[in-house]
């Protein structure tokens, strides 16, 4: 993500404000000859970084470099249901990717990358083996409806579902 700023602060101290909020394997970086800094972040952690930048600079970031996340993630809901003695609970998660880009998944031990493809309102989702790293399927998804992913995923006592919200 870029953020370019007016030149009233410091590029080094925002630079420096902002570093206190990544993790580790996350960046940012001056821009040369320009007052942006880069932002390379996880993408579950893009919409995070962006409102603290924002929430902290919003004077002084120039409007037409504010990131516009709508048209530029799939937004995901996993639910686990775990089944122990005829007793099952529930736990919902929220994902959420960029558009086109690789995002990694563990289902209880199956790991799997995924690729979110988001065109014109629908959805389609490539799975990939990390074991492998061979493609398992490709699956169109409909915003609202749970697709159960039991089939590349089967623990006893556990089911796994995706559904697109956004």
């Amino acid at each position: 993500m870029e953020f370019c700023f007016k030149k009233g602060p410091s590029i080094h101290a925002t630079r420096l404000k902002i570093k206190e909020y990544l993790i580790e394997g996350e960046s940012i970086k001056i821009l040369p000859k320009s007052h942006c800094l880069d932002v390379k972040v996880k993408p579950t952690r893009q919409i995070f970084i962006s409102k603290i930048i924002k929430s902290h600079f919003r004077s002084d970031i120039e409007v037409n470099t504010i990131p516009i996340f709508n048209s530029e993630f799939c937004k995901f809901k996993l639910k686990e249901e775990t089944t122990i003695e005829d007793k099952v609970s529930e736990s919902i998660s929220e994902l959420i990717s960029m558009n086109g880009d690789e995002f990694d998944l563990d289902l209880s031990g199956t790991q799997l990358s995924m690729i979110c493809h988001k065109k014109a309102g629908s959805y389609s989702l490539d799975l990939i083996s990390k074991n492998t790293r061979k493609d398992l399927l490709n699956i169109k998804l409909e915003t609202g409806k749970w697709f159960d992913l039991s089939t590349i995923s089967s623990l006893e006592g556990k089911k796994f579902s995706l559904m697109v919200i956004e």
